[in-house]
């Protein structure tokens, strides 16, 4: 378990795993931002699997984010509040994937009744702009108390 406290491999304080999970949530926006580009030219199966693993993806990785932080000694003894962050991302974290699982959810049922694109095209569309905006927040976020972190 102490490897993943030790420093990381960007050349700052910030430990292994916060390393590791920045690489993950900065490649996430970028990679549903791909999706996009494909479902617009008209390559849905593609898009499906890519947003089904991406969601997987970040909800494991944040998940892994927001446990360790919480339980690590160095940042509970830190001069800046890092848990009021942690919540602040917790609740970021926690709308984006109650968007992007409802966004998942409705076009898999249309998916299935073979109903896209159709009549919940433009819903999908309004809430997949929701999704991508939250998922940009969520990292923003992230990037920030990565810095905070890697800083103190």
């Amino acid at each position: 378990m102490e490897y993943i406290v030790s420093g990381g491999f960007l050349g700052t304080k910030a430990p292994l795993f916060m390393d590791i999970t920045i690489i993950i949530l900065i490649l996430i926006p970028i990679l549903v931002g791909g999706s996009i580009w494909l479902v617009r030219r008209e390559f849905y199966d593609i898009h499906h699997k890519i947003q089904l693993l991406l969601f997987i993806i970040s909800f494991l990785t944040s998940i892994y984010f927001i446990y360790n932080v919480y339980f690590m000694q160095d940042v509970k003894e830190s001069i800046i509040n890092i848990k009021a962050l942690l919540y602040i991302y917790s609740v970021i974290f926690l709308i984006t994937n109650i968007f992007w699982y409802r966004t998942l959810k409705f076009a898999l049922e249309d998916s299935l009744r073979r109903a896209l694109p159709g009549l919940y095209s433009k819903s999908h569309k309004k809430w997949g702009k929701v999704t991508a905006i939250s998922i940009g927040a969520n990292s923003i976020i992230y990037i920030i108390v990565y810095l905070i972190i890697s800083l103190f």
